[in-house]
């Protein structure tokens, strides 16, 4: 009986100090937990700055790419734009560069008169004092004028541009001086031959019709080519033969074939 009461008196005194132990370690526990969640926070708090700082590179990258494409779309709008306006034009002023290499030059106007419709009017003027295409001619003049009423068939295009057929009604003269050779017999004795220079002219009307087409080049420029056939009309005795360009200055009487092209500027 003795013993017991001093084992539980020890039990009792020991008691206290387990519960001191108990409340240390736990103390100690929750402030290790509060120490971790510390590092967590931190862990947190640098994955938020490097997402901040990754965030305002994107965001400058995304304001570069941004304003690159909408530079790009303003200056793609600007040449549609201007594309859509020279293809609505009225008005085309045209040259041919093809005379150029014979002493000519040629030009004229296109207007349109309706949707697919238009009136083209070409004239042109000949000079040349050495004419190396016609055989000892010189001093070579010629004129020349040329109406065609075109109806464009591409309906996917506006205005005058795309493919075209056109009948054509026109008028022309040429006239130069040719050196030639003439037998002269009037001494029967003694013949030979002597250079005699002659003036030719010829003068011709035709009728036909084209095919061609009409497209915008190098943004500003328009190109046209076409070929066709007509009737050739004298209108003076003249032989066809001294004065026939085969396709680019055809003179012979009856059918002809012809080929032509030209450049210009749309208003």
């Amino acid at each position: 009986m003795k013993y017991l009461t001093a084992f539980i008196s020890a039990c009792m005194l020991s008691l206290p100090m387990l519960g001191q132990k108990s409340d240390s370690l736990e103390l100690e526990l929750k402030k290790k937990q509060l120490e971790l969640q510390i590092q967590e926070l931190e862990l947190k708090k640098q994955e938020f700055e490097m997402k901040k700082e990754e965030y305002v590179e994107n965001k400058e990258e995304r304001k570069e790419r941004q304003a690159e494409y909408r530079k790009n779309k303003e200056k793609l709008k600007e040449q549609t734009d201007h594309l859509s306006k020279l293809m609505q034009s009225n008005t085309n002023v045209f040259f041919c560069p093809l005379p150029l290499f014979v002493g000519g030059m040629e030009g004229g106007v296109e207007k349109r008169i309706a949707e697919k419709k238009s009136l083209r009017l070409m004239a042109g003027y000949y000079f040349n004092e050495n004419v190396w295409y016609y055989r000892m001619a010189k001093n070579m003049h010629g004129g020349r004028i040329n109406l065609q009423y075109r109806f464009y068939l591409d309906k996917t295009m506006p205005g005058i541009f795309g493919l075209y057929i056109a009948p054509e009604v026109g008028a022309k003269r040429i006239e130069y001086t040719q050196t030639i050779y003439e037998y002269d017999d009037n001494n029967p004795n003694d013949p030979y031959f002597r250079t005699v220079e002659v003036r030719r002219e010829a003068v011709a009307a035709w009728a036909g019709f084209v095919l061609g087409t009409q497209e915008i080049i190098f943004k500003r420029i328009t190109f046209d080519v076409h070929a066709g056939a007509n009737v050739m009309i004298p209108l003076i005795d003249y032989e066809s033969t001294h004065f026939t360009l085969p396709l680019v200055n055809p003179y012979g009487k009856g059918a002809q074939l012809k080929l032509a092209l030209s450049v210009g500027v749309p208003f």
